[in-house]
């Protein structure tokens, strides 16, 4: 999803409008490596995080914090992942979103593209687990 070429193409539209980074993308190829190169990891989590943040204000009965924040323990129900990797990442990720400094702008990440995101991943799952018979 990240590197997906319509998506790519949207983030280098949203950098090509704000003058500042127009400017600093000047002879960058319109990829999403140089993106990074453009856009600090601070900031694109900046982004994310505020998305998270407002989801979670919004929907404060999502299981986010009684749930999946507590989890210690994930059958290894996708066998292409490596064993023990749901509860690692889980594990990396199961945070509180901090939105010290809200974002003015979305650049890396649009709501939109994010929310996506999510539909798309819920949407492997379902089928994975469909195949499987997990469900």
């Amino acid at each position: 999803m990240i590197r997906d070429e319509n998506r790519v193409k949207s983030v280098w539209e949203r950098i090509r409008s704000d003058r500042t980074l127009n400017t600093l993308a000047h002879g960058y190829h319109e990829t999403w490596d140089s993106v990074k190169k453009l856009l600090s990891k601070n900031d694109m989590m900046r982004e994310i995080d505020q998305i998270e943040t407002e989801y979670l204000s919004e929907h404060p009965d999502s299981g986010f914090i009684e749930e999946i924040l507590l989890l210690k323990q994930f059958p290894d129900y996708l066998d292409y992942m490596p064993h023990g990797c749901i509860v690692r990442k889980i594990g990396i990720m199961a945070k509180i979103p901090e939105n010290k400094t809200p974002c003015d702008r979305f650049v890396a990440i649009s709501r939109t593209e994010y929310a996506d995101f999510v539909e798309r991943t819920i949407r492997l799952l379902i089928q994975t687990f469909v195949e499987k018979s997990l469900v």
